[in-house]
């Protein structure tokens, strides 16, 4: 299985919010060691809307294996490789999508109110 995670604000702190120049935010507390947790059972893909190469070195940077996105085939949206964390732009299929500004899905009533009230 494949699990998704996000990256600004669940796995590096986000006060830093340009898009150009190195990633100088530090980790969020735990992440490194959960990010290591979840890749000794699942693969795992990290998806943002940050640039994947200044990511993926970021990544590197902090002990991972890592690519960036141009490392599969276009034609080839899945990832299903444990131990290298592929990083992506692009919503690929998984079990469960880690993000720290979802809103859980269970009927359309209930995803209106939790969006009309921040979802709390």
């Amino acid at each position: 299985m494949t699990i998704a995670v996000d990256f600004d604000s669940v796995i590096r702190e986000y006060s830093d919010k340009r898009q150009t120049g190195p990633i100088t935010d530090p980790p969020v507390g735990g992440a490194l060691d959960g990010l290591r947790a979840l890749m000794d059972s699942e693969a795992v893909f990290i998806l943002t809307s940050n640039d994947v190469e200044r990511v993926t070195r970021w990544l590197v940077d902090h002990g991972f294996v890592a690519v960036a996105d141009m490392a599969i085939k276009r034609g080839d949206r899945f990832w299903n490789r444990k131990g290298v964390l592929l990083v992506t732009n692009w919503k690929l299929p998984a079990r469960a999508y880690l993000d720290d500004r979802a809103v859980t899905f269970t009927s359309w009533p209930k995803a209106l109110r939790d969006l009309k009230d921040g979802g709390r």
